[in-house]
């Protein structure tokens, strides 16, 4: 089960309902006949009778705790900004007159309500006056719309005030009292005022998303602090956030499940337009709603997302008018491919914008891709989504092409990036991926699945071949407007929707890491390169870093390889002890067997080679949240996957129930929606490095280099040490120890190997990652 995503509203409704159910529950343990609960709702006359006791009750005074004072004014504030934008259009009609009456005379309730706990807490304690700020008029709470929600969701994961906090009354009141009112409290709400408001919130909440992607494109853009993949991969999250928000709004408002829908609830209520558009004869006519114009001057319809939702009227009009014709030609033709003329733009507003003139454009591609799709982009799912609803878009998906015109009015001198970073994303595997199965079968120890290699290599030569012939298409090619065509590709869709496109290399990126990793941890190779690299700088022998090896000793610290260590010793004896540890021989082991001497060591070295290979892990923590997840579900898969967002919340949901002392534990709303994405793009801008860093090429360059180190000092070590990597490495620190000198070694002479190496290549794979940053 996913953990929910919180909204404003759900914050505001949680809000509201914890204000309710302490002033209830307080008002009665006070006088038991304040209230006569009718299915455990309370009108808001009688809250406001409950909220007047408790201000004027003396036996004693009750202490009211400052959190419900501070709840009060963050519930106000929003539902204040709500009540400012709906009553500030000059044309109404009678219904939404009424409407924005009834929310206006809620909030002043809600303000009557603090006043009074205000009141009461001065009363209680006069000290306490210095402490709190006075009774806040209209315009005291407009100061606080900025930051108000914040707030709301930091007092709502406090503990809940008890009735008791204020004093001690008898064990059987206090008990009588609860179980009148075992059941939650809820406030008596006009549902078609509450339903404008939830709707107002989850615009509001999308709108707040649109903006931290647009931001998040322009951190990439502008200042090159976000990488274009990890921005894709943002904007992939937060489309998936909003989808869920929806489909959560959806459940309680089944009627307002499109665009259009929502469109007619809030624009065109009552029968005309508030904005002032042309009037409109409402009916049970769905095809009338496509008949109104979107406008970003107006305000009502800067909250539904012009831009995307005008696209995806005019996409849809076309989509009717043409897919019976398209079918009923496909039918009859023998081959199943037939030649598709798309007409010009229409004449339309919206045309006017050039996003929609190239959204257009790429219709033949987006009517047949989205079937084709079997990555699933947010993109295909929402137009999937809106075939099956009759050609009737979401409010996610008006949103998310909203979206992408940020995203082109960003990029629009470079909307072919991604595309051409997926070509040379893939080719640069495939070859990595090539040259690890020419060399893998030459090296002791090899453990490689050759059905997992050659599944991962088959796999990366169908995306290389889909990229390749989609560079190869040049614009408006006949291919493109061929339906049925096997031989078709959405080249101009790739080339044309950066975002899009780089969610392709995020999931590629992840796959090549996840199997780089498994990679890394074949017989013992880097672990190998790394100890006789570590030991060649500490004897002095190289002259610089592997900035490459530094890196990822670095990012594998928590792996205990043991190369680094704590000892004392600063020998090569130190670095002997430690390489026993990296393959399983403890210090226990040590001790027990008496081999604290040198004699001792040399001689367990020889006789212990089948020892246990360090293992690796994900040096991404989003790829270690991605396993644990899928492991606490049961699944054995490590793919990304379509829902990422949901493998968030529950890591969220994890650390927040992992503080339920210090939390509230019947909050609802443990993770919003922006809370989370923000999250996301920290955590991936984190591993950003280990994500892009090439795990498969590294290791064909220490398998590379240990076969040059083993054939350069065979002569040195007996047989046995070409046996395995454990081998070799005990017989090179026992070789170099018996030595006069380190420098009249083999270390020496591995040490030349690598620093020749270093000063080439040392920095290639940290230098290769950093272009997809």
């Amino acid at each position: 089960m996913s953990t929910p995503v919180g909204g404003r509203y759900d914050l505001y409704k949680e809000g509201s309902d914890r204000l309710v159910r302490w002033v209830v529950k307080t008002a009665l343990t006070c006088r038991r006949s304040i209230v006569k609960l009718s299915r455990n709702k309370v009108s808001v006359k009688d809250l406001l009778k409950c909220a007047e006791l408790i201000s004027t009750w003396d036996h004693p005074p009750i202490e009211v705790p400052f959190a419900m004072i501070e709840l009060a004014a963050d519930v106000i504030a929003g539902r204040s900004t709500a009540v400012d934008f709906y009553s500030s259009h000059q044309q109404k009609s009678e219904a939404e007159r009424a409407s924005d009456a009834g929310h206006i005379h809620f909030v002043r309730a809600l303000m009557q309500v603090r006043d009074s706990l205000q009141k009461a807490r001065s009363r209680r304690k006069s000290k306490a006056k210095k402490h709190f700020p006075k009774s806040m008029g209209d315009e005291g709470d407009a100061d606080r719309t900025t930051d108000h929600l914040s707030n709301l969701f930091d007092h709502l994961q406090v503990e809940e005030p008890s009735i008791e906090a204020w004093s001690k009354p008898t064990r059987k009141k206090a008990e009588s009292a609860t179980q009148l009112v075992s059941e939650p409290i809820t406030l008596e709400v006009n549902e078609q005022e509450e339903k404008r408001f939830a709707l107002w919130c989850l615009l509001q909440d999308m709108e707040e998303l649109r903006a931290f992607i647009k931001q998040t494109w322009l951190e990439h853009r502008n200042c090159n602090t976000v990488s274009l993949v990890a921005a894709s991969a943002v904007a992939e999250t937060g489309f998936g956030i909003m989808r869920r928000m929806e489909a959560d709004f959806v459940l309680k408002y089944p009627d307002l499940d499109t665009h259009q829908n929502a469109l007619r609830f809030l624009v065109l209520a009552g029968g005309w337009n508030p904005d002032g558009l042309p009037p409109w004869d409402v009916r049970e006519d769905e095809d009338k709603v496509r008949s109104v114009v979107l406008s970003p001057k107006y305000a009502t319809q800067r909250l539904l997302f012009p831009i995307g939702g005008g696209i995806l009227y005019e996409l849809c009009d076309h989509w009717r008018k043409m897919g019976g014709d398209i079918n009923t030609r496909l039918m009859n033709d023998e081959k199943g491919v037939i030649d598709y003329d798309h007409p010009h733009h229409p004449s339309a507003e919206i045309f006017r914008h050039p996003f929609a003139r190239m959204m257009w454009k790429l219709f033949p591609d987006i009517y047949r891709w989205t079937f084709e799709d079997k990555k699933q982009m947010e993109f295909s799912r929402g137009i999937l989504d809106m075939r099956k609803r009759g050609l009737c878009p979401s409010i996610s998906l008006a949103c998310l092409v909203q979206c992408y015109s940020d995203i082109d009015e960003i990029m629009h001198d470079r909307l072919s990036i991604s595309h051409s970073m997926l070509l040379n994303r893939t080719t640069s595997g495939r070859a990595a991926y090539q040259k690890y199965d020419t060399l893998h079968k030459d090296v002791p120890g090899d453990a490689t699945d050759a059905k997992d290699i050659a599944e991962w290599r088959s796999q990366l030569e169908l995306l290389v071949e889909f990229a390749e012939r989609c560079e190869e298409i040049k614009g408006d090619s006949n291919g493109s407007t061929r339906i049925g065509d096997w031989d078709w590709l959405p080249a101009n869709l790739h080339k044309s929707l950066p975002a899009y496109a780089g969610e392709w290399i995020a999931r590629q990126q992840f796959c090549q890491h996840h199997q780089g990793v498994i990679i890394a941890n074949n017989a013992g190779v880097i672990l190998c390169i790394a100890f006789l690299y570590r030991a060649a700088r500490h004897m002095g022998m190289l002259t610089s870093k592997w900035i490459d090896m530094e890196w990822f000793l670095k990012a594998h610290n928590k792996d205990r390889l043991y190369v680094d260590g704590s000892d004392q010793q600063t020998g090569l004896d130190s670095f002997l002890r430690r390489w026993h540890l990296a393959f399983g021989v403890t210090a226990a082991m040590f001790s027990s067997a008496g081999l604290q001497s040198r004699a001792a060591r040399q001689a367990f070295s020889r006789n212990r080679y089948n020892a246990r290979l360090p293992v690796l892990h994900t040096s991404s923590n989003l790829a270690q949240m991605t396993y644990d997840h899928n492991r606490a579900e049961g699944d054995r898969s490590s793919d990304l996957g379509i829902d990422i967002a949901e493998k968030i919340i529950e890591k969220l949901a994890a650390k927040s129930n992992a503080h339920k002392s210090a939390r509230n534990t019947s909050q609802q709303v443990q993770c919003t929606g922006i809370k989370l994405l923000q999250t996301f793009k920290a955590t991936r801008i984190a591993d950003e490095e280990a994500l892009s860093f090439d795990y498969t090429s590294f290791w064909n360059s220490c398998a590379q280099l240990l076969s040059k180190i083993k054939s350069a000092v065979a002569s040195r070590l007996p047989d046995i040490a070409m046996t395995s990597q454990y081998a070799f490495g005990c017989e090179v620190f026992l070789e170099a120890m018996e030595a006069p000198t380190p420098q009249q070694s083999g270390l020496a002479e591995i040490a030349v190997i690598l620093d020749e190496y270093i000063g080439e290549d040392g920095a290639k794979r940290l230098e290769d990652a950093k272009l997809w940053m």
